[in-house]
């Protein structure tokens, strides 16, 4: 099942795809595209990341970073704003499916998404 999540008056989007099947020890996989595309990265035809996660019962939640896909223009630099919309969307997810709230969190960055993460995982932890 996915689900379009938004954060009201932030403008940053994402997509919440859970599993048929939940691994009950599995953790939430955060996607973080790079430079030049969007959370459809993750999830490209036949060769999709988010597809084989949730083959394995993995819930991803997919972020269009600020400024691009669904979200809204940065307000701040890259880093700061990435890492404040993971936090962001996380608190939308977990209010509309509190389980995901008990979850370890794996953080997947492709290239400048992979920056990202490290900023976001310092305040994650």
């Amino acid at each position: 099942a996915s689900t379009t999540l938004a954060v009201e008056g932030r403008g940053v989007a994402g997509t919440l795809v859970l599993p048929d099947q939940m691994n009950p020890r599995g953790p939430l996989a955060i996607c973080l595209h790079g430079i030049g595309c969007d959370g459809r990265y993750f999830q490209l035809k036949g060769n999709s990341w988010v597809d084989a996660a949730c083959g394995r019962g993995l819930p991803c939640l997919v972020i269009d970073r600020p400024g691009y896909g669904r979200s809204a223009p940065a307000r701040s630099s890259p880093f700061e704003s990435g890492a404040a919309a993971i936090h962001e969307l996380l608190h939308v997810a977990s209010r509309r499916y509190p389980a995901l709230a008990y979850r370890a969190i794996a953080l997947v960055g492709h290239s400048f998404g992979g920056a990202v993460a490290l900023m976001a995982a310092q305040s994650l932890s």
